[in-house]
């Protein structure tokens, strides 16, 4: 529920390395345990090759909500079915099956300048529109793997796609729902992309890292806020676990106390609904207020919010506000992946560190 709810919401929008011992300096014990256990995993993937049949593998993870599956070794058309793995793939450069109108509306308000990359990658190709996806259109793609993540459809859609074609469903994490990086790692061993995940997950630490250097101790004691503008006038108090908040988290700058955990126990969700009697809760040292799509003016839906509560005596009663440091922010807020990630890292350099990026945004457009 938590999550299909969320979703709903949403949509209102290397190697790695370890120590390398030559086999004739280890005890007799452990070479012999060393050759057991290869014995072992050898046996154990000539047993599943041989379940799945010539040119798949059997595809096990934590992560993955149905027994094993046996998926393609080398996928070459897959369908994403949800926003997170569309994203690792348009990152990464695989083919798509097919085309999807819901992503194209995502990428179009939140990252417009990769619009043309994903249209022109799956210009031509069946489309399974928005919300649920067209599942005719989906057999017409004939992909070769389906991904997409628990709660998003209802459990009758997730039997369609399995007709169609092998399919990986996987949950995401309860601490940190919105955490891009686990979900990156699973792409990586699902789509046989592991070293590109590394990569690239390596990339935004090191941007964290600088970030955290550039800001030293200049936000000791300090708190950072982060609430999303709502057309009825609440605001959307954003918790430890959202997108924004596990940012933060990554960079050690802590939240106000009312946001440091990670869902609201009451409804599951990431996100607190608060009217204005109790606005209190959202303050801190610096309050970022983001909005989700463009006002019928053409402005930034939390800029006109903010403007709007000028003269609120509430509103100017929070400290960040007195301070101004209140400050609107556009849609990518509101992401749950890497290309906004990225652009939040940005964000903050420029406000809490008062500069421009040290390292620079490498996904800022496609092909940099």
């Amino acid at each position: 529920m938590k999550r299909t709810t969320y979703i709903l919401m949403t949509l209102f929008m290397l190697g790695l390395l370890t120590a390398c011992v030559p086999v004739e300096s280890l005890p007799a014990s452990e070479t012999a345990s060393d050759a057991s256990s290869e014995e072992a995993a050898t046996e154990g993937a000539a047993a599943a090759a041989e379940e799945c049949g010539e040119g798949l593998r059997l595809f096990d993870h934590p992560r993955l909500i149905s027994e094993p599956v046996c998926i393609p070794e080398n996928a070459q058309n897959v369908l994403p079915l949800d926003l997170n793995s569309m994203e690792f793939m348009l990152i990464t450069g695989m083919d798509f099956a097919a085309s999807s109108q819901i992503a194209q509306f995502f990428i179009s308000n939140t990252h417009p300048e990769w619009l043309d990359e994903l249209v022109t990658r799956t210009e031509g190709l069946p489309d399974t529109g928005a919300f649920p996806p067209n599942m005719e259109a989906a057999a017409l793609a004939q992909p070769d793997l389906i991904v997409t993540e628990a709660g998003y459809y209802e459990d009758n859609m997730y039997d369609l796609m399995r007709e169609i074609a092998p399919t990986i469903v996987y949950e995401a994490q309860e601490e940190a729902y919105q955490d891009w990086k686990p979900q990156f790692r699973f792409f990586g061993e699902a789509l046989g992309m592991e070293a590109e995940a590394k990569a690239l997950i390596a990339g935004y630490q090191e941007r964290i890292d600088a970030l955290a250097e550039t800001l030293g101790d200049s936000l000791d004691g300090q708190t950072v806020s982060v609430v999303r503008a709502r057309p009825d006038g609440e605001m959307g108090m954003r918790l430890a676990g959202s997108f924004t908040g596990v940012i933060l988290g990554d960079l050690g700058v802590a939240q106000p106390e009312s946001q440091q955990q990670a869902f609201d126990p009451d409804t599951g969700f990431i996100q607190i609904d608060l009217s204005s009697e109790r606005w209190d809760l959202i303050d801190g040292d610096y309050l970022f207020v983001y909005g989700v799509q463009p006002t019928e003016a053409g402005t930034n839906e939390a800029q006109a919010l903010i403007e709007s509560l000028a003269d609120d005596a509430i509103w100017n009663t929070l400290g960040a506000v007195k301070t101004n440091n209140a400050h609107a922010m556009d849609a990518h807020w509101h992401g749950f992946g890497l290309l906004s990630a990225h652009e939040v890292i940005d964000d903050m350099f420029r406000i809490l560190a008062g500069t421009e990026p040290t390292v620079e945004n490498p996904l800022l457009a496609p092909g940099e």
